[in-house]
């Protein structure tokens, strides 16, 4: 069914199919489909561009980091939101058989959106303090002399 509604899409507008009637799932696991036989495959190239700008700003972010840590959970993050663009994408073009992920952002759905909102909440935590890196303290400029006087 995929593959007869990506034959008929049009390069602007819509493509006169019933996406709404024929998919079950048309506004969560199968948006991309929707958008590129609503609007276009110009919206869809345009989707597609904005959520390739995401992934690579999430990997750009992770390299620069100077904490491991920070690295580390900046590339899960990433891998996170990539595996499911894909799976998505890859699934609504038909080229894979369908699978039930969500594109980020997109899809409707409680966990989908608070899971992209915590998955770029920590790769935003993770870019304000990607210059912080813990500073190595020697045995010999720790006092254990100073007392508090209240």
């Amino acid at each position: 069914m995929l593959r007869t509604f990506s034959k008929d899409i049009l390069f602007v507008g819509n493509s006169g199919n019933d996406v709404i009637g024929s998919l079950p799932e048309f506004n969560s696991d199968y948006i991309f489909s929707y958008i590129l036989n609503s609007y276009g495959s110009i919206a869809g190239i345009v989707v597609v561009a904005v959520l390739a700008a995401l992934v690579m700003f999430i990997f750009g972010a992770s390299i620069k980091q100077k904490n491991e840590l920070g690295m580390v959970m900046g590339f899960g993050c990433g891998m996170i939101i990539l595996l499911n663009i894909l799976l998505n994408l890859l699934g609504a073009l038909g080229i894979i058989p369908p699978a039930s992920s969500f594109l980020p952002f997109l899809s409707i759905g409680r966990s989908n959106i608070l899971l992209c909102y915590a998955l770029v909440g920590i790769i935003m935590s993770i870019y304000r303090y990607k210059d912080v890196y813990p500073k190595k303290i020697r045995a010999s400029q720790v006092s254990f002399q100073k007392t508090i006087n209240i």
